[in-house]
C-alpha cells in the first residue's frame, strides 16, 4: 500500500515538473518576442504619437518668415545686413535640418502603418546615408544671401536651395550703400568667397544658376576676406 502511495506521489511530482518545464518554456518564448518586438513597437508608438504634431508642422512657412530678414521698411546697410544675416543663418540651418529629419519620419511612419515590419530598400538606405553626410558637410559652410527690395523673390528661392542642401543660409535684405568694388545692376547675381568657401564654390554657382536661370551671374575671380560668411551671394 506505501509502495502504491510513494508510486503516485512521484507521478504527480513528475506531472507537475513537466508542467513547470512547459509553463517556463512558455514564458521563455514570449519574452523572446516581446524581446524582438519591443524596441520596434516603442519606435513605432514614438511615431504614431508625434504624426499628429509633426503633420501639423508648416515648416517651409516657418523657415520662410525667418530666413528673410528686414527691419521694417528700413533698409539695412551693407554691414548691417552681413551682421544680421550671420545671426540669423544658423538658425536657419538648425530648421532646415529639423525639416529634413521630419520628412523622413513621416516617410518612416506611413511605412509602418502600411507593413508590420519595416525594411527599406539597401538603395534608399544608402542614398539617405550619403544626404546625411553630405548634408553634414555642407554645415559647415555659411552661405549669406543680401538683396535689394526688387530682388527678394530670387534671393529667397536660392536661400531656401542652400538650406535644402545642408548649408548654413540666410538672407537679408539691404541697399549696398557701403558697395564699393561691384556696381549694382539689375538681373545680376554676384558671388564672393573666402578661401574656405572656394572648397563649394562650384556647387553653390550651379545652384544659384538652377534657381535663377535667367540671371548673370558673375563671381570674384579669387577669394577675398569676408567680413561675414565663407559666401556670399548678392542678387541685384
Amino acid at each position: 500500500m506505501a509502495e502504491n502511495d510513494n508510486e503516485h506521489d512521484v507521478t504527480a511530482n513528475q506531472k507537475t515538473t513537466l508542467q513547470n518545464a512547459s509553463s517556463l518554456a512558455a514564458v521563455k518564448v514570449i519574452l523572446e518576442f516581446v524581446s524582438k518586438c519591443f524596441y520596434p513597437a516603442i519606435t513605432a508608438a514614438v511615431l504614431v504619437m508625434l504624426w499628429t504634431p509633426l503633420s501639423s508642422i508648416d515648416i517651409s512657412g516657418l523657415i520662410l518668415r525667418l530666413q528673410s530678414v528686414k527691419a521694417g521698411n528700413y533698409e539695412l546697410a551693407f554691414s548691417q545686413a552681413q551682421d544680421v544675416g550671420a545671426e540669423i543663418a544658423p538658425l536657419n540651418g538648425r530648421i532646415a535640418e529639423l525639416e529634413r529629419i521630419v520628412a523622413s519620419l513621416q516617410t518612416d511612419l506611413k511605412r509602418t502603418q502600411e507593413v508590420t515590419k519595416v525594411t527599406l530598400p539597401q538603395q534608399e538606405v544608402q542614398a539617405r546615408k550619403n544626404q546625411d553626410e553630405k548634408f553634414k558637410a555642407n554645415s559647415q559652410y555659411t552661405i549669406l544671401v543680401f538683396h535689394r527690395r526688387e530682388s527678394r523673390d530670387p534671393a529667397n528661392l536660392i536661400t531656401q536651395a542652400l538650406l535644402k542642401g545642408g548649408y548654413v543660409s540666410s538672407d537679408t535684405e539691404t541697399d549696398f550703400s557701403e558697395l564699393k568694388k561691384v556696381t549694382p545692376s539689375p538681373n545680376l547675381i554676384f558671388i564672393t568667397y573666402t578661401v574656405a568657401g572656394q572648397q563649394v564654390l562650384e556647387e553653390v554657382e550651379a545652384l544659384v544658376r538652377s534657381v535663377a536661370p535667367n540671371a548673370e551671374v558673375r563671381y570674384n575671380p579669387q577669394p577675398i576676406s569676408l567680413r561675414r560668411g565663407d559666401i556670399q551671394v548678392m542678387a541685384f
